[in-house]
């Protein structure tokens, strides 16, 4: 069995916690331009419609990293997916999948930064992977409602 020395070294859930602060707007772009070439119904878009309520998503994600477990963070996120299904509900091209498929490529791209062949920390994986869960969980329940309602009426 290796020493401490010969493992690989990995990205912490510090250091991503500050390349997500710092290379917000790269994260942004890249995840506009993944979104605009693989779902079909976010190519009409404007920049500002996609990011939507990103940003402020990327800074809760950001600030959980650095410190996990913080009942502010995940209460926020809730609120920002409610609010993502809502608003992609109210376009009348997007579909369930289109979110689902929305926050996936999110996990890619934050999984993708400019890491080289340096992998994340299990821990800065799973808080990641819990955020996008949880985001999709909200912005689907919630999109899902407001789809309902528009067909009662």
């Amino acid at each position: 069995m290796g020493s401490a020395s010969n493992r690989p070294p990995i990205v912490s859930k510090e250091d991503l916690a500050e390349r997500l602060i710092e290379d917000k707007e790269r994260v942004l772009a890249s995840w506009m331009k993944r979104v605009r070439e693989e779902v079909p119904s976010a190519r009409d878009k404007d920049s500002f419609y996609l990011r939507d309520h990103l940003p402020e998503l990327l800074k809760h994600l950001g600030c959980a990293l650095k410190e996990p477990g913080r009942i502010k963070e995940l209460t926020q996120v809730i609120k920002l997916g409610a609010e993502h299904g809502r608003q992609r509900a109210r376009s009348h091209d997007y579909r369930l999948q289109d979110i689902i498929k929305e926050y996936g490529l999110l996990q890619e791209t934050i999984f993708n930064l400019d890491t080289g062949d340096t992998p994340l920390s299990s821990e800065a994986a799973i808080i990641v992977s819990r955020f996008i869960e949880i985001s999709i969980n909200k912005a689907t329940d919630d999109f899902l409602h407001c789809t309902e309602k528009k067909t009662e009426k």
